[in-house]
């Protein structure tokens, strides 16, 4: 199923994820006159021209159209700003460590383990650049304590939020599984399954290509519950769990609907081969235990609750014509009963 873009600067997200890094920006350089030391234009401009097309070029730029490392390009060209804000106000470093810290916590959450490390490689090249390219030597133990201090913070910061940051997507990776997992066959959830509906049907409006679901519900499953227990229907539905999917392609979904029902999405499967498809999956009930479908083809424009009160119909229809078979709604197919 097509997904929503997710990338650090996928346009709907853009501006949530993009305002507190600009924010930083500007204030930066609203805050700087009240440093201690003379701003020196010469320097201060071009910082703000670098800051200007960061911001523009976040707004801007198409990113979800461009190789995703280019997407690194904006949260590392702020280093840039940074070391020219350092020299317009002579070289001293106070006030704008923290800065540093932007691109860092930028790719901490957003971007991947190689651009973390490359922030904090930016961080240090910052830092100790004017000494190693311009023989500048740090005007006071001070200046020097603060060179060290902050790359020792960005190793830090780094670190440390990383292993957090880790640990909040396993931990909400688990979350989501076992918030569209059921959790006694493994399959897909009812969640799942009526968020997937809509989303294909839109795929096909655009695609033209069609779409039919069914819903398999097992027979006499009450009475087999009685006979074996709980625990043995338990353990039939766990079986059907792990042999219906082998009859599916990778594209089709097959969750578990409530019970003992389980509901069916076939994409790019249309009247010529729903019957088909549904009945070899149906077919392959175990034969202690035997399955009715009732299967409906979208014809393009009904509501996604139509669809499944046709299919519904359709398997209502199958029980009272014997079970063990398989109707298509507005077809009226009854091929006939595999077994007892």
């Amino acid at each position: 199923m097509r997904q929503e873009d997710s990338r650090p600067f996928a346009r709907e997200l853009l501006a949530r994820r993009a305002g507190p890094f600009a924010l930083a920006v500007v204030l930066a350089f609203a805050l700087l006159p009240l440093g201690g030391a003379k701003t020196e234009l010469a320097w201060a401009i071009p910082a703000a021209v670098i800051a200007i097309a960061i911001g523009a070029a976040a707004w801007l730029v198409p990113w979800s159209n461009v190789p995703k490392p280019l997407e690194a390009v904006p949260p590392l060209a702020f280093f840039p700003v940074v070391a020219l804000l350092r020299e317009s106000q002579g070289g001293e470093l106070s006030g704008l460590g923290p800065l540093l810290l932007l691109p860092v916590l930028w790719f901490l959450l957003y971007g991947s383990e190689r651009q973390v490390i490359a922030a904090v490689a930016g961080v240090a090249l910052t830092l100790v650049a004017p000494i190693a390219l311009a023989g500048q030597a740090p005007d006071s133990a001070e200046e020097l304590h603060l060179l060290l201090l902050w790359t020792a913070v960005a190793v830090v910061v780094a670190f440390t939020v990383r292993r957090l940051m880790n640990e909040i997507r396993r931990q909400s990776a688990e979350l989501e599984r076992l918030a569209s997992t059921d959790s006694l066959t493994g399959l897909p959830n009812r969640r799942v399954w009526e968020d997937a509906l809509p989303r294909e049907l839109a795929r096909s409006v655009r695609s033209g290509a069609p779409v039919s679901i069914a819903m398999l519900d097992l027979d006499r499953f009450k009475a087999y519950n009685d006979l074996h227990g709980h625990q043995g229907g338990d353990l039939m539905l766990k079986e059907l769990a792990a042999v219906w999917p082998g009859e599916l392609r990778d594209s089709d979904l097959l969750a578990r609907f409530g019970g003992e029902e389980f509901a069916l999405l076939l994409p790019d499967c249309g009247a010529a081969d729903v019957l088909r498809v549904v009945e070899k999956v149906r077919t392959a009930t175990p034969t202690e235990m035997t399955s009715s479908a009732g299967a409906a083809v979208w014809d393009g424009v009904e509501e996604a609750e139509e669809l499944l009160r046709r299919a519904d119909d359709a398997l209502y229809e199958a029980k009272r014509g014997g079970r063990n078979r398989t109707i298509v709604a507005g077809h009226g197919k009854r091929p006939e009963p595999a077994g007892a």
